[in-house]
C-alpha cells in the first residue's frame, strides 16, 4: 500500500542551482537547465524537445505528457504542471525535502508512461546525471 504524502508548496525562495545537463534519446532531447531552491522544497524543470510536426500535434504532445520523476525513497516528487506545443513539452516537479545545494553525481530518473494513471510500468526511462 502506498502512503500518500501531503502536497508541499515551495516556500522561502533561496535561488537557482545551475544544472545545464541534457541527454538525447531516439531523436528527443531532454534537458534540465536549472533547479529553483526553496527552504522546504526544490522545483525541477524538465524540457523535452523534438522535431515537431503540426500535422500530428495532439499525438506528439500525448507522447510526452505523462512523465514522473524518481529520486529514490528519500524524496517525494510531484509533477506539478506541464505544458507544450509542437516540438516541445515542459514538466515542472516539486521535490521535497529540498535537494542539496551540491547535486554533482545525482541521477534524475524520469519515467515516461503511456497513460496518465501510471497503472502500468513505464514505457521508457530517461536518466540525466548532474
Amino acid at each position: 500500500m502506498k502512503i500518500l504524502n501531503p502536497f508541499v508548496e515551495p516556500n522561502g525562495y533561496k535561488g537557482f542551482l545551475k544544472v545545464m545537463k541534457a541527454v538525447e534519446v531516439n531523436q528527443v532531447f531532454y534537458s534540465i537547465t536549472f533547479i529553483r531552491q526553496y527552504e522546504n522544497a526544490s522545483v525541477v524543470q524538465l524540457i523535452i524537445d523534438w522535431e515537431g510536426d503540426d500535422s500530428n500535434y495532439h499525438e506528439e504532445l500525448s507522447n510526452h505528457s505523462s512523465v514522473a520523476l524518481d529520486l529514490g525513497v528519500k524524496y517525494d516528487c510531484r509533477n506539478e504542471k506541464g505544458s507544450g506545443a509542437s516540438g516541445q513539452y515542459t514538466h515542472q516537479f516539486v521535490v521535497s525535502p529540498a535537494l542539496p545545494d551540491e547535486i554533482t553525481g545525482m541521477a534524475f530518473l524520469f519515467k515516461k508512461y503511456d497513460t496518465y494513471f501510471k497503472d502500468v510500468p513505464a514505457s521508457q526511462e530517461i536518466i540525466i546525471e548532474a
